[in-house]
């Protein structure tokens, strides 16, 4: 049998360029034949019919697999920076913070943040969940991102928190607390 091997192996190079594939190949046409209820006619013909099969099923295999890892190569960055350490770290201490400030308003500060924020709806929708009129939610919200930054500036005196005076748009992004972010 193992001058059979060889030359079941010389057979399967022939489809694909890989050795190591070449022997999976040739292994699983002999396991293929083993587990087989009657032997067949001829078994060399049928071993080699069998591994020129299954070598033509890896190699579709692999091109497959080649074309979907560099799709995704070219689609992700192997390397993020949520992938640093001490960059994660940083984010989780400052969802820390960031949560220990929401507990110190009111509730109807935080509601209203948390709809805004987190569920992401727009005024109209915040009126209609807190059946109020759309300018009151507009004045609410202005007062609880101000209570909030006022919160964050207290919880960290030295972090210089990216913060605008009136009339002055520039400095930080609009009316957002969740992207008052320690300024580097």
């Amino acid at each position: 049998m193992g001058t059979l091997t060889g030359r079941l192996t010389t057979v399967a190079r022939r489809f694909v360029d890989d050795e190591e594939l070449a022997k999976d190949a040739v292994q699983e046409a002999l396991l293929s034949l083993w587990l087989e209820a009657e032997l067949p006619p001829n078994p060399q013909a049928w071993l080699i019919r069998a591994v020129k099969n299954r070598c033509l099923h890896l190699a579709r295999g692999r091109s497959r697999r080649f074309k979907h890892e560099a799709k995704a190569r070219g689609a992700w960055s192997e390397a993020s920076f949520r992938d640093d350490p001490a960059r994660r770290m940083e984010r989780d201490e400052w969802d820390r913070t960031f949560s220990r400030s929401l507990d110190r308003l009111d509730d109807d500060q935080r509601t209203i943040l948390a709809l805004s924020l987190v569920d992401e709806l727009d005024y109209q929708s915040i009126a209609l969940v807190l059946e109020i009129p759309v300018g009151t939610v507009r004045s609410r919200l202005s007062r609880a991102r101000r209570a909030l930054r006022d919160v964050l500036v207290r919880m960290l005196p030295d972090a210089n928190l990216m913060t605008r005076s009136r009339g002055d748009s520039a400095d930080c992004p609009r009316d957002r607390p969740d992207r008052l972010i320690p300024a580097r």
